[in-house]
């Protein structure tokens, strides 16, 4: 039989285990007052299905809790990832790092930690970080988190329009990805509602969904359905005089007894309510 003193330490072990597994294998220390940077964080989030990274916007009072090797001027300059070996890469080798985590761009963090690739990309983010100040959205001391001073001596009207400019079309890929997935959402709701009707609580409630040839534009471009509830012999919301043929239709199919028309609220799609 287990002594309480080992039991304790068996259930404090099995309690470090499990934070540690639940923790992300990577923290992400980045400026969260960079335009630049939080375009590559949204892309982070993007390819990091299974939670292995955990960004971090840098500040004063969190390093500390983090790590006590990391100083404010280095993080500053340049990505700093903490592995869940408590090993810190820094800059290229951090973004490499993280791009081999996921299948998509594994390929490029592959080739990335190799020569020539590494120089060639420790080049380019070294250009970058040594302008981070003037490449940074923060101007004129508004920043927290950059020194106003460096900011105010270096930012020039050019380079903070071209930190916008750079994390737009960043960012571009991932606004037209998400714009095409919820067009296609609108279009597989109004192709699964069209002409339809929902029956509930055996019948003694049915949605109607209108349709029509101008009002069909709306739930393709908004997602908002247009419908017509029947309770009872109560028939709420009819709908506008450009959804009168689809609510005829549904009508002579279903030949319910109205005794009541109820209209809730007018709005522009209601217009013509009785």
């Amino acid at each position: 039989m287990a002594t309480p003193t080992l039991r304790c330490d068996r259930v404090a072990e099995e309690d470090n285990q499990r934070r540690t597994r639940s923790q992300p294998a990577y923290r992400v220390l980045y400026d969260g007052q960079c335009e630049i940077c939080q375009s590559c964080v949204a892309w982070l989030k993007t390819l990091d299905r299974e939670n292995k990274t955990l960004p971090l916007p840098i500040s004063a009072e969190l390093l500390p809790t983090i790590d006590s090797r990391l100083g404010m001027d280095e993080c500053l300059r340049q990505l700093h990832v903490i592995t869940s070996e408590r090993e810190i890469l820094v800059g290229w080798d951090a973004v490499a790092a993280l791009a081999r985590l996921f299948w998509f761009t594994w390929i490029l963090g592959t080739l990335g930690q190799r020569f020539p690739f590494r120089n060639a990309g420790r080049l380019l983010y070294s250009f970058v970080a040594t302008n981070r100040y003037s490449l940074s959205k923060c101007r004129g001391g508004a920043c927290r988190i950059a020194k106003p001073e460096a900011v105010r001596r270096q930012a020039r009207l050019g380079a903070f329009w071209s930190c916008y400019t750079l994390g737009f079309f960043i960012r571009l890929p991932l606004v037209l990805w998400a714009g095409m997935k919820a067009a296609a959402q609108r279009m597989s709701i109004f192709a699964r509602t069209y002409h339809k009707r929902l029956d509930l609580l055996d019948g003694k409630l049915t949605i109607l969904f209108l349709n029509g040839v101008l009002p069909n534009a709306v739930p393709l471009l908004f997602g908002e359905l247009f419908t017509t509830l029947l309770y009872d012999g109560v028939a709420v919301d009819p709908g506008s005089p450009k959804m009168r043929r689809s609510l005829a239709r549904h009508l002579r199919r279903l030949k319910p007894k109205i005794t009541k028309i109820v209209a809730t609220h007018a709005h522009e799609e209601h217009v013509g309510n009785p």
